[in-house]
């Protein structure tokens, strides 16, 4: 399992676990260590935003995993989770580091408690 092997992240579920594994992200971003995990930036992310996903089917009884039709590639799907009428699909957390406002990195967590959270 990929996060067995950090010491910043445990994927134990609960919301607060999307810091840690943000924070581990950008640790990995700035030394170039996806390599040593052995995964790319790229698969890191796919897992990053897999992992959001289940986080907010466990904690969230409205959400539910979906699979819909890839809308640029007919004949291919991806999934992602839904609430009411919000759909996030796993590609989400494409080029995060790049992603504008969040200097406080902890924009995942964030975005859960925007569409996921009852507090």
């Amino acid at each position: 399992m990929l996060a067995s092997k950090s010491d910043l992240f445990v994927a134990n579920d609960t919301p607060e676990s999307l810091k840690q594994m943000e924070a581990w992200y950008f640790q990995l971003v700035e030394s170039d260590g996806f390599r040593l995990v052995g995964v790319t930036r790229e698969e890191f992310e796919k897992c990053m935003a897999t992992y959001f996903c289940h986080v907010a089917v466990v904690n969230c009884p409205e959400a539910e995993w979906y699979v819909a039709e890839f809308a640029f590639e007919p004949g291919k799907y991806e999934i992602g989770v839904k609430r009411g009428l919000v759909h996030q699909m796993r590609g989400s957390f494409t080029d995060h580091f790049a992603k504008g406002a969040n200097r406080r990195r902890t924009a995942i967590y964030r975005e859960f408690q925007r569409y996921y959270s009852f507090e």
